[in-house]
């Protein structure tokens, strides 16, 4: 049918005479004249602005090695007190460029089946990953004092920061014969944030009833832009140290090469205002007053992608030989020529791919703060907060779409886009009290402290959009069904500090959380979930002690027990594409996010004669519950155990100067993802980025 459309309109162009239709060789003659005269004249008409697709598109999908240069900080800063009209004007100013490189050329990333396929190894990548990081960032802060009750100031501060990540994953599978398969993945990433911070903050008293006034404003525009970011997959065969002819993109050249550009911005707009009113009148010294303010906060989200797939053009292009990507897919492959193109990028353009959001928070408090007498203070009051969130894709919500309408569609396979929306009101009730013993030779706090607090998931969270991960290598997508977690806090808290500067403390606490919000794997990526019902008790102790005229040790170590009682589920996405989470079982585990023991450490040595100061700090936590199994069959991962050792050395020299050197990581300890199986932990990934060593002057 084709071939008669072509035949028939190669006639009325006056290039094959309407009895020579049947003729083949004919045909053909008729057919080459249109590919090479009038079929690039037809291109260069409907594509007036080029007839190169790769305009706009860097051709760099190798990897290239190259010799980091030392990581080096730069800082500038000034500042000083002059008069202006008169009054006393403070001001700082800094700027600060920085540049690092860090790179794992060992690293391991693998994957595991789920527990009906008895977690065996989907597959293991040996991974090479880097990481350049280019900042600069200034800040300029005035504060103007008019008088003695009345202060305003004022700060600015912008940050640049462009990220450049290239990893490189390969992973080998054994096939029959003594072949292997060689599957190799590359991701190139780049991406640039801007923040920028305006603050104004004003301090007012009214002299007479002492009556104190704060009013601070603050706006950050924040845009995140990943201009180019390049995923490619094929595969290979080898016998022995030889590659067999003929490479594969992986699956095929569609998805095995893609192109995505990513813009986000993100806004905060917070204002809040506080007055505080003494009750302690005449003579009495007690701390007595009431505080009392308001707040509000709004945060507006706009997340936009554009999705690019290399599609093959009217020509035949042989089969990729070697992984030299940038020569098998140079520019000549995506110009017209005598009426052939191999390759062209195709937009494929989905409305899941722009979501909008904003969340604005309006709060009010009161608070007493009342000294009975020297040893007995009371501190509790009342926060009222109400929040409206809303988060959905841009073309949907603006056609009006209702929630589990079937055409408000997601990625093949995912539960649909679904309006994210909480509008509540919290009342949070917190109080405080305080005992204190004073003697000559040290001061004693006895704390007893209670407060609820509301925890709120952020705009990506609530939204079910699924997005592909530079770090998981997975799809993301959010969740419109999670609430507001809600906290109850409860600790008692015991100090004593002592003249010579030696202080010891010791607290226990109990947290008890509703709808905790936790991170897992989803039915084929990662989301958001709550766990109904979680718990946190532990206990802190921390110390400071002088060791004769020159050391001094400090120690802080934190003990946890952590629960959660989860219930896992099973996806079920219906043709219609809406989504049942149907219960499955309930599982108990530590909770999210909270490692069983903390400990920190540090050790100093201080000489003022010789201007030397060193310190050497060490630190550890426990294993860490990073990514949950929402659904059943999926194991948890967990952050294991890193003890990191930093040193620090400081040398005065002579009156205006002073050197500094300091070791970070001095044990290089890996940093190191795996999952938690009836038989151990098996490696989710593991990276190590070596020990840094820093010069300061």
């Amino acid at each position: 049918e084709e071939s008669t459309y072509m035949r028939m309109g190669l006639v009325q162009l006056g290039l094959l005479g309407a009895g020579q239709v049947n003729d083949n060789a004919a045909y053909q003659n008729a057919l080459n004249t249109y590919n090479q005269q009038y079929a690039p004249q037809a291109f260069n008409l409907i594509n007036p602005n080029g007839t190169n697709y790769s305009n706009g598109f860097s051709n760099n999908w190798n990897t290239v090695y190259r010799k980091a240069p030392l990581n080096f900080t730069q800082n500038f800063s000034v500042g000083d007190q002059v008069k202006l009209f008169g009054k006393p004007l403070g001001y700082f100013f800094g700027l600060r460029y920085g540049n690092s490189v860090r790179f794992d050329p060992n690293g391991i990333s693998q994957r595991i089946l789920p527990e009906e396929l008895n977690y065996a190894v989907d597959f293991i990548d040996e991974a090479k990953i880097s990481r350049e990081t280019n900042s600069w960032s200034m800040l300029l802060n005035l504060a103007y004092k008019l008088n003695d009750y009345n202060k305003i100031s004022l700060l600015i501060m912008p940050n640049i920061t462009g990220t450049n990540d290239v990893a490189n994953f390969s992973t080998q599978w054994n096939l029959e014969n003594d072949i292997e398969e060689i599957r190799v993945r590359k991701n190139i990433f780049y991406e640039q944030r801007q923040q920028k911070i305006y603050q104004f903050a004003s301090q007012h008293v009214l002299p007479k009833s002492k009556i104190k006034f704060d009013v601070n404003a603050s706006y950050t525009g924040g845009n995140s832009t990943a201009p180019d970011f390049k995923l490619t997959q094929y595969k290979a065969q080898r016998q022995g140290d030889v590659i067999l002819p003929g490479y594969q993109f992986s699956p095929t050249a569609d998805d095995g090469i893609r192109r995505y550009y990513r813009y986000l911005d993100e806004n905060l707009f917070d204002s809040r205002f506080q007055v505080e009113i003494p009750l302690a009148k005449g003579e009495v010294k007690l701390v007595r007053k009431v505080k009392a303010g308001g707040a509000y906060q709004l945060t507006t989200r706009d997340s936009n992608i554009d999705e690019f797939f290399l599609s093959s053009g009217n020509s035949f292009v042989p089969q990729l030989q070697n992984d030299d990507i940038n020569a098998y897919l140079n520019d000549d492959k995506f110009t017209m020529q005598n009426g052939s193109l191999d390759f062209f990028y195709e937009q494929r353009i989905w409305d899941w791919n722009h979501t909008i959001g904003k969340t604005a928070i309006s709060s009010a408090f009161a608070l007493l703060d009342f000294e009975f007498s020297k040893n007995i203070r009371f501190n509790g009051g009342l926060r009222v907060e109400k929040v409206n969130l809303f988060s959905d894709v841009y073309q949907y919500d603006l056609l009006g779409y209702e929630r589990n309408d079937g055409r408000r569609s997601n990625v093949a396979g995912y539960p649909l886009v679904n309006p994210g929306i909480i509008n509540q009101a919290n009342f949070l009730p917190s109080g405080s009290l305080i005992y204190k013993l004073a003697s000559k030779k040290n001061t004693a706090n006895f704390r007893l402290n209670f407060s609820q607090t509301v925890a709120r998931p952020n705009l990506r969270e609530m939204n079910d959009a699924a997005v592909y991960d530079n770090e998981f290598r997975t799809l993301i997508y959010g969740n419109s069904n999670l609430k507001m977690t809600e906290i109850y806090n409860y600790d008692f808290r015991f100090e004593n500090f002592f003249k010579n500067g030696d202080n010891i403390s010791a607290s226990a606490f109990y947290k008890d959380f509703t709808n905790h919000i936790e991170m897992g794997f989803g039915s084929s990526g990662i989301t958001w979930d709550n766990n109904e019902n979680s718990y946190v008790a532990g206990i802190e102790l921390e110390g400071r002690k002088k060791i004769g005229d020159h050391f001094e040790f400090r120690s802080n170590v934190t003990l946890v027990k952590s629960y959660s009682q989860f219930v896992r589920k099973e996806l079920i996405v219906l043709p219609n594409n809406q989504s049942l989470y149907v219960p499955i079982d309930t599982v108990e585990r530590t909770m999210f996010g909270q490692a069983p023991y903390i400990i920190n450490g540090i050790l100093s040595y201080t000489s003022d004669t010789l201007g030397l100061t060193a310190t050497i700090s060490y630190n550890v936590q426990g294993p860490r519950l990073v990514l949950t199994g929402i659904l059943k069959g999926r194991p948890d991962v967990y952050e294991m155990p890193r003890n990191t050792i930093d040193i620090k050395v400081s040398k005065t020299l002579g009156d205006h100067f002073s050197m500094s050197f300091t070791v970070r990581d001095l044990l290089n300890a890996p940093v190191r993802r795996a999952y938690k199986t009836p038989g151990g932990y098996i490696d989710y990934d593991r990276f190590r980025y070596g020990t840094n060593y820093q010069l300061g002057i």
